[in-house]
């Protein structure tokens, strides 16, 4: 088990580690962005696997090869890693990057799929091009399959393309046949050995280095944040005379204060 500040620790001294081979080792990825940019263009979808962050490479892909060739197209950047993700908050940026207006009003995320769908088979937007980067498609916000199954269905549509990351081996645990089919993916190992420090900022503190069975945090923060104002208020006046019982406990015992 590691402490949050071991864990930072550990990873700035792990940037220090074969520095040259790692910068060798990706600069030989760069190399493939032409085939990977031909894969796109046949219609297949990217998912990008190996050990180590994958973000600064795929960036550098899109930012720097894809779109200087391909001005005329968009680019939306969506963080898998990110606990507050979900699909609507892609829906809306697709329509508002794309067609310069807000997503309809839908009941549900598939009928706002369907909407999505029905705006790229119009004539004006026919000639329209999407990439979709997606870093950690296996993030903990998109491990449903509901969501799996909608991701499949966006980039079903002609004109938008996915390059995404995996870091999670039961990734492909996730789909069933039908969604493999509809992403489409050409699969590249890319083991960049850089650290995964930005996508763990979006984790639990906490819960670093240990298991869900013997640590209720997540369970706790998910429960306190359903509460109403007066409720924190009580739970926060019970917390505080809770430690301040303690205090006058323990007073100025030395064996009790260590332990």
């Amino acid at each position: 088990e590691l402490s949050y500040e071991e864990f930072n620790r550990y990873n700035r001294f792990l940037d220090l580690i074969c520095t040259d081979p790692i910068n060798s080792l990706n600069e030989l990825y760069e190399f493939q962005f032409s085939q990977w940019l031909f894969e796109l263009r046949e219609g297949f979808n990217l998912v990008f696997y190996g050990i180590g962050s994958k973000r600064k490479l795929l960036f550098s892909f899109v930012q720097d090869f894809l779109l200087p060739l391909d001005p005329h197209s968009k680019c939306i950047v969506v963080n898998g890693y990110n606990t507050e993700f979900n699909l609507r908050m892609l829906m809306r940026e697709i329509w508002r990057v794309c067609f310069h207006k807000s997503l309809p009003t839908a009941r549900e995320t598939r009928e706002a799929c369907n909407f999505t769908h029905l705006e790229f088979m119009k004539p004006r937007n026919r000639n329209k091009r999407l990439y979709i980067l997606l870093h950690n498609i296996d993030g903990e916000s998109l491990r449903n399959d509901d969501l799996q199954y909608m991701l499949s269905q966006l980039v079903i549509i002609r004109q938008v393309s996915m390059i995404c990351s995996a870091d999670n081996l039961n990734t492909p645990l996730f789909w069933d046949a039908s969604v493999i089919s509809n992403f489409n993916f050409i699969w590249h190992n890319t083991s960049t050995f850089h650290s995964y420090s930005t996508e763990v900022s979006f984790k639990d503190p906490l819960s670093i280095g240990r298991s869900d069975e013997l640590l209720g945090s997540r369970g706790a923060r998910y429960v306190l944040s359903s509460l109403t104002g007066n409720a924190k208020s009580l739970y926060k006046n019970l917390i505080l005379q809770q430690l301040e019982r303690i205090d006058t406990y323990i007073g100025n015992d030395t064996k009790l204060l260590d332990n």
